[in-house]
C-alpha cells in the first residue's frame, strides 16, 4: 500500500510539470498565431496596394522592417 501511494504522489508531481510545460506551449502557440495573422494582414495590404497602383518601394521597405522585426536573424 505504502508504494502504491508514492506512485501515486510521483504521479501527481509529473502531472503538474506536464500541465506547466502544456501551459507554456499553448501561451507561445497562441503568441504564433498571433503573429501569422499579423504577417498574413500585411501581406494582403502590401498585394492591395500594388493591385491599386498605390504600391512603392516604401511599402516594400515598410513590410521587410516590420518581417524583419517579427523574425530576428540569429547570427
Amino acid at each position: 500500500m505504502d508504494n502504491m501511494t508514492v506512485e501515486v504522489s510521483s504521479l501527481k508531481e509529473e502531472n503538474k510539470e506536464l500541465h506547466k510545460q502544456n501551459e507554456e506551449i499553448k501561451e507561445k502557440c497562441d503568441e504564433n498565431t498571433k503573429l501569422l495573422k499579423t504577417m498574413t494582414t500585411l501581406f494582403s495590404q502590401v498585394l492591395e496596394s500594388f493591385r491599386s497602383g498605390e504600391g512603392s518601394s516604401q511599402v516594400l521597405d515598410a513590410a521587410q522592417l516590420a518581417l524583419r522585426m517579427a523574425n530576428p536573424r540569429v547570427i
